[in-house]
């Protein structure tokens, strides 16, 4: 009579990862139980588990990890990661303003509800003080964060021209008698 001994399979789940947001920057993903297997690689996911939702895009993303035990037994497990887009934090064009015009209120293109960055010349609400700016190209920032918690920064130019010059030249004094003068 002989013993047959069936081993079993050897665990080779992935830890929960996600969702990540695009712009978020390389992830580890990494096995439930088992470590010392290898990922499945692709372009945005490397042997070791490095996980980029930026070559990935957004979208719903299989991947797979492969475990073999000491026995030599092995398994393959796949799971899903889900990458959100970037949401769009682009500004309005505006100006060029005259340095005398007044706040101006800048807006973004797409997304309210984001913040401008604060300078001397811009509040966080996008009022812009062009006499306080000066003459010249300012570049101003934008960020917004999406309901899924992904953000994003944006920037633009808003120029302010010079003020043009209104001066008078002098003139006089003129005699009462000596007619219409320019």
């Amino acid at each position: 009579s002989s013993i047959l001994v069936v081993d079993s399979i050897p665990d080779a789940s992935i830890s929960a990862a996600g969702p990540f947001c695009q712009n978020e920057g390389v992830k580890v993903l990494s096995p439930a139980i088992n470590v010392g297997g290898t990922f499945t690689a692709t372009s945005y996911l490397d042997t070791l588990g490095n996980f980029d939702p930026f070559i990935a895009l957004a979208g719903t993303h299989k991947v797979f990890y492969s475990f073999t035990d000491a026995k030599g037994c092995s398994n393959t497990d796949s799971s899903t990661v889900v990458v959100d887009s970037i949401p769009d934090a682009s500004i309005s064009a505006a100006g060029p303003f005259c340095k005398n015009e007044g706040i101006q209120t800048l807006s973004p293109a797409i997304n309210t509800g984001g913040t401008f960055t604060a300078t001397a010349y811009l509040d966080t609400s996008g009022n812009f003080d062009p006499f306080v700016a000066n003459v010249g190209s300012h570049k101003i920032f934008y960020s917004f964060t999406d309901g899924k918690g992904c953000s994003n920064t944006d920037s633009s130019i808003v120029v302010v021209d010079s003020i043009p010059d209104a001066s008078i030249s002098a003139a006089g004094p003129f005699c009462k008698n000596e007619g219409i003068q320019t």
